[in-house]
This record gives C-alpha cells, structure tokens and sequence, in this order.
C-alpha cells in the first residue's frame, strides 16, 4: 500500500519537471500509474498536466499513455491538443495521436485528420486509413478512395472498406472506376454475395469473371454453391 500511496501524493508535474538523471529504476512506472489516475480526474485538472507532459521531451512510452488519457476527454482544447499531437514530427507520437482520434470518434478530429492525410507519407495515411476504420467511418475511407491520386492510395482505402463490410461504400466505388482487382478482393472479404454475383456472371469482362468466382469461393454458403453450379452449366 506504502508504494501506490507515494504515487499519488507526489504530483504530476513534479514529476515532470524532475531532474533527467534518474535516482530510482522505476521512476517511469511512478510516472505512469500517475498519469493512468487522471483519467478520472475532472477535465479542468488533468488537461493542464497531460498538455505539459506532451509538450515535454519525456520518454514516448509516457506520451503514449498521456495521449490516451487526452483521447477519453471531450473539450474544444483536449481536441486541438490532440490533431496538435497528429501533427507531429515524431512518427511514434504521431501515429498513436492519430489512432486515439480513432478511438474517440470526435468528428472535429476525425475531419482534421483528413488534411493530415493529404500531407502524410504511407505510413501518415495508413494511419488515418485505421483511425477511420476504427471509428467506423466508411464515408471518410470513401472519400480518400475517391479522390486517391495514385493506385496505391486507392488499394488501400479499398482494403479498408472490405475489411469494414462496407458494400455500399465499394459499390460506389465500383459505378466510379469499374471493377477492379482492388474492388473485387474487397467484395470477397465484405462477404458481399450480390456484387461477386453481378461480376461473375458478366462475360464481357474475363479476367474480372474468374477473379469474382473465386471470391464466391472464398464467401461460401448454399447460395454461392447454386450460383456457381448454374455458372458451370451455361457459361463457355
């Protein structure tokens, strides 16, 4: 008990403005345990401490739980902290800021992380790409898709919305661009019956024909087994 008791009565800040050179082993796992407990402290209190700590050049592993405590509050300031923090020049901070704002699902957040995006290498819009699928943004992931400027960008985005099961989302997709390979695959992990179905049984397209009757394969069920078998019968 002596141990946990020291933790919060030694505060926070105190802890953050201490001396770099460590007199103990576990000054981190004090500094930790401290910062899990203001999740529930008020708003008021706890923002004040988490943004000086974020700010600060502390160890990341600390960033990462404060950002996670910044992620669970609500107010106009703990949002601007955090697309502050998605903005930042440290990957590892970086990338966990975006995915709270995933976690939290603030649409201010979630709708400043698109320009993000737009300015991120790969590894930026993978993370704004999971950050939507986390906060089951499919309109976010269609967006980015529809305005992909390269055919990567476009894969990824469509990946994403397979794996959200998002078929009206790929089916729009598909009336912009056709059926892609992209768009296929995704259909397949969707489960998506219709759209395989639609593809599969359109002889002007071969290539996209085979590729969508494997997708059925990968979906299953008595419905693909009768449509594969009436395939089988009446197609060349």
């Amino acid at each position: 008990m002596r141990t946990y008791f020291s933790v919060f009565a030694i505060p926070l800040c105190m802890m953050l403005a201490a001396s770099p050179v460590r007199a103990l082993d576990d000054t981190d796992d004090l500094k930790a345990v401290a910062i899990e407990a203001l999740i529930t402290a008020p708003e008021n209190r706890a923002l004040p401490i988490v943004t000086k700590l974020l700010r600060s050049d502390e160890d990341v592993d600390l960033k990462s739980r404060a950002l996670f405590v910044l992620g669970q509050m609500r107010s106009n300031d703990a949002v601007s902290l955090i697309v502050e923090m998605a903005q930042s020049q440290d990957p590892a901070i970086q990338s966990e800021a975006i995915r709270m704002i995933g976690v939290g699902g603030n649409r201010v957040a979630l709708d400043a992380i698109k320009e993000i995006y737009l300015t991120g290498d790969r590894d930026v819009r993978k993370s704004v790409l999971e950050a939507y699928l986390i906060a089951g943004d499919s309109d976010g992931i269609l967006k980015i898709a529809q305005s992909a400027e390269s055919s990567e960008d476009f894969e990824d985005a469509v990946e994403m919305l397979g794996a959200m099961g998002a078929s009206a989302e790929l089916t729009a997709l598909r009336g912009q661009f056709g059926s892609s390979e992209a768009l296929i695959d995704a259909y397949g992990v969707a489960g998506d019956f219709d759209s395989l179905a639609s593809i599969a049984q359109d002889n002007s397209d071969p290539d996209a024909q085979i590729q969508a009757l494997q997708g059925l394969g990968i979906v299953g069920g008595e419905r693909v087994g009768e449509l594969l078998s009436r395939i089988f019968r009446t197609t060349p």
